[in-house]
């Protein structure tokens, strides 16, 4: 859902000139996150985008991509559409919380 919101509203972005709603957020923090959920699920998650494309989304604005009723934090790349789930990082059944 919420990478479909972010498809979305990346290609009215496009059109529009509108700013994308999200934080900018350091690589390096992004790349600890991947790291840890690597570790955790022996995954090999490789992040797509660049070191700039990177925005922390709050609960305000994933209500702001139409997304309610969610609390959790996500990081994602509206180019490259994907999202990693910050506040979890994995499922109960030892999975990633990384959408690409």
């Amino acid at each position: 859902m919420i990478q479909h919101a972010l498809l979305e509203r990346q290609t009215k972005s496009q059109l529009t000139k509108e700013e994308l709603p999200g934080t900018n957020i350091k690589i390096e923090e992004v790349k600890n996150i991947i790291e840890e959920i690597n570790n955790q699920t022996k995954s090999n998650i490789e992040l797509k985008g660049k070191d700039t494309e990177y925005k922390e989304l709050s609960k305000q604005d994933l209500e702001n991509l139409g997304i309610t009723n969610e609390n959790d934090t996500f990081i994602v790349n509206y180019k490259t559409g994907e999202v990693i789930n910050k506040t979890k990082k994995i499922t109960k059944f030892n999975k990633a919380l990384y959408i690409d």
